[in-house]
């Protein structure tokens, strides 16, 4: 262990952020040699395994999922399995960088939180249908948002939020405006189910959704009660859902641009779990996930592969600075006016020129949401010098004072809220 650690323990995390620990005039100085080894940030670390794709990007998922010779509709399949895979239907993540406030960016859902609602799915699927170059088009149905994608001079219905999509008898998949037509039409002529879920549950039972529209009888995810396979909604739901005005288009906005990047430098870890803490992104201003305690209604996803115990992990995010190291310098963002002491005795970092500050500046990226965590430090000051912590979320753009250490001793800086709990800055 370093007789300094400085930022041990911060939970599941997104973002940077950066500390800047400014060592003022009275410090001690001392000198070092510099014949430490050359090492900063070793970016995109990548653990692959034979159980799961690689889809740290969106060139890595193209190489994984696409395969050459495919017809657009086995891409469009694949783009729909993808999102199934990856997500679970639920209250979704807020990050408030986009108009719909949810994170739409499909290679967010999949690293960093796993579950989100309809019209998060919606993006997604434009997303990467888009990135094939296929067109695509979000459509408002009742009381729910799809998207469409287009090839062989048609719309396509395909919903990863519910996960369905449905086969006309030409075995072609159908579009949002060829199901509104048909559970429109059962509706008029067997009154009394339009907007009555209960009484459509009802029907269901025993597959009797079977007797509904044409359409639909055929769909292979519904049990045998009507139930469909994301389990929170079923057939009773998709026959209120269509039962709308046709040509509602709507574009359900995305941003694109993440990507899963693992930064470590000598002396950082990081611990992804798949087990939680209770902490999630919205656990300030929003309800928890329902996926947060249990992974019920995600057999589907299971059925494709996905071999995960549990739906969101808070990690560990740990740096034990070394300060004591020469290395130091090339993995801090600035590093001014310092000395390191790789003796046993005495303080590990000295400033170098007692007359002037010495700076550094720690900046800590992470693919992953910084929710909580703390500083610890055991500084070691001279008599007249002082240590002053400053915190930005922001990439250095702007900084707050933490603290003012005039004596020695464990000092241990608790981030809470009122720090960056739940913000994330790309």
């Amino acid at each position: 262990m370093n007789p300094n650690p400085m930022f041990p323990r911060i939970t599941r995390c997104i973002s940077a952020f950066a500390l800047t620990v400014i060592f003022a005039q009275g410090s001690q100085p001392a000198m070092a040699g510099d014949d430490a080894r050359k090492v900063g940030v070793v970016s995109h670390v990548k653990v692959l395994s034979d159980k799961a794709e690689d889809v740290s990007s969106l060139e890595a998922w193209k190489r994984s999922w696409i395969k050459e010779g495919m017809t657009a509709e086995e891409k469009a399949v694949a783009v729909w399995q993808t999102i199934v895979k990856y997500r679970h239907q639920t209250t979704p993540p807020n990050e408030n960088l986009l108009n719909e406030n949810n994170v739409h960016d499909v290679m967010k859902a999949i690293h960093v939180y796993g579950y989100g609602q309809c019209c998060c799915a919606a993006s997604h699927l434009s997303q990467l249908g888009r990135y094939l170059g296929l067109k695509s088009q979000g459509r408002i149905i009742n009381l729910h948002s799809v998207a469409e994608l287009q090839y062989d001079n048609a719309w396509h219905l395909f919903d990863p939020s519910l996960i369905n999509y449905f086969r006309k008898s030409d075995g072609s998949v159908a579009s949002v405006n060829e199901l509104i037509q048909e559970v429109t039409a059962w509706h008029k002529t067997n009154p009394g189910y339009a907007g009555n879920g209960r009484k459509l549950m009802g029907l269901a039972r025993n597959e009797g959704w079977k007797k509904g529209p044409k359409l639909l009888a055929e769909a292979a995810f519904y049990d045998s009660n009507g139930y469909g396979a994301a389990g929170t909604h079923g057939w009773f739901s998709t026959m209120q859902e269509y039962h709308c005005q046709p040509d509602q288009i709507y574009e359900y906005g995305y941003s694109q641009g993440y990507r899963l990047n693992v930064q470590l430098r000598p002396g950082e870890r990081l611990t992804r779990n798949w087990f939680n803490k209770g902490l999630h992104v919205n656990m300030h201003d929003g309800g928890a996930p329902d996926c947060l305690e249990k992974r019920a209604g995600m057999g589907y996803q299971r059925k494709l592969g996905d071999p995960a115990p549990g739906r969101v992990g808070n990690g560990v995010h740990e740096y034990e600075v070394p300060l004591a190291s020469g290395e130091l310098r090339y993995g801090a963002l600035t590093y001014e006016n310092l000395s390191p002491n790789s003796e046993q005795k005495g303080p590990a970092l000295h400033v170098k020129d007692s007359t002037s500050p010495g700076v550094l500046i720690l900046r800590m990226p992470s693919s992953y949401v910084y929710l909580t965590g703390k500083l610890e430090i055991s500084p070691v000051i001279a008599e007249g010098g002082r240590i002053l912590v400053s915190f930005s979320e922001n990439n250095g753009l702007n900084w707050r004072e933490i603290c003012r250490i005039s004596g020695n001793g464990k000092q241990v800086l608790d981030f809470s809220h009122s720090y960056f709990a739940g913000t994330t800055t790309a």
